[in-house]
């Protein structure tokens, strides 16, 4: 890569970064009493199109019981059904 390029993007801490975009997915859900995503492991995989131009995320998550997710919509829903009160993990 040059220096000063576009596509030049800082080190950034893939898991933490993961388990943000999965938190503002759920938008104020994502913290009940407690931090719904207690527990959680996440990843993301920066994709790239022919010509190394940026082209979204691939992500990854499992839960605390070992279910795995690869995508964020798959790991938002498994989050909110372990949310109190829901009557799907009652």
């Amino acid at each position: 890569m040059r220096v000063g390029s576009p596509y030049d993007t800082p080190a950034v801490d893939e898991q933490g970064a993961a388990l943000e975009a999965l938190r503002q997915r759920l938008g104020g859900r994502g913290r009940a009493g407690r931090d719904v995503l207690a527990g959680w492991t996440g990843s993301r995989k920066h994709n790239t199109r022919v010509g190394g131009h940026g082209n979204g995320y691939s992500y990854s998550f499992t839960d605390p019981d070992g279910g795995q997710y690869h995508s964020l919509t798959e790991a938002a829903r498994a989050a909110e059904r372990r949310l109190p009160g829901d009557a799907a993990s009652e």
